[in-house]
């Protein structure tokens, strides 16, 4: 593992041909980052990277991007990624499940990081062109974002606690994800918003956490409103 081009730090990332062949600073000329750096010598090792984690599979790709599989976090990424996902142990063998941080935002923690979906999929694209094409866009939704960013990350970490949370996921996904997706599509977003705030309150109350409704003079950034990451401060 520690001698595949793709964890060279003379690979440039930003540089490639197709999906497996990148330009290689040392060598001049562009490589198959699958491979092993034959008669290269000048092979410098970038060990801060996902490339050179033992969950890292090079043997499960992403058919249509340069995505490998993680089995630490269960989800698709790239061998550039600098540990953004989990807090793993280089080359460890031990599993980064349990030093994992989970996303803030709940949805995400299920379908991806449970569900091993890609983070790019149909049903979070949808959601999130909602997110930014129309909640953001009205005032009325604000609150209701603002509570997303609220909750959102107290449900991510509970979900990652959660035994059967693979099963849990797959029923949340099909009682609550699906029928919003489904009313989005048909032009319904007042009922995908009622189909979203029932989840809402179903999680809550699986979770025993506390539903509280925003206050009025919450400080946010629209930037990242809706996102489960930031946090919300009351104006003064």
């Amino acid at each position: 593992m520690d001698k595949i081009c793709g964890v060279c730090s003379k690979i440039d990332s930003y540089r490639k041909i197709d999906d497996t062949h990148y330009y290689c600073k040392s060598k001049q000329t562009y490589v198959d980052i699958t491979d092993f750096p034959d008669r290269c010598y000048d092979f410098s090792l970038d060990s801060n990277i996902c490339g050179t984690c033992s969950n890292f599979d090079w043997d499960n790709k992403e058919s249509y991007a340069t995505r490998f599989r993680c089995d630490g976090t269960c989800r698709y990424v790239s061998p550039w990624d600098k540990q953004y996902y989990c807090n793993h142990k280089n080359n460890s063998n031990e599993s980064s499940n349990n030093s994992y941080t989970p996303s803030g935002c709940y949805i995400t923690t299920m379908i991806c990081n449970i569900l091993g979906y890609p983070d790019d999929c149909e049903l979070l694209t949808t959601l999130r062109m909602l997110r930014d094409n129309v909640l953001k866009c009205d005032f009325n939704y604000i609150d209701l974002l603002c509570q997303y960013d609220m909750v959102g990350p107290l449900i991510s970490h509970k979900l990652i606690e959660k035994k059967d949370n693979y099963r849990f996921s797959l029923q949340v996904c099909y009682n609550y994800l699906i029928p919003c997706i489904n009313a989005i599509k048909e032009g319904f977003i007042s009922e995908s918003v009622r189909i979203y705030t029932d989840m809402v309150t179903y999680l809550c109350e699986t979770f025993n956490i506390e539903l509280v409704k925003p206050s009025r003079n919450l400080k946010y950034d629209i930037n990242i409103l809706g996102k489960g990451r930031q946090r919300l401060k009351e104006n003064v």
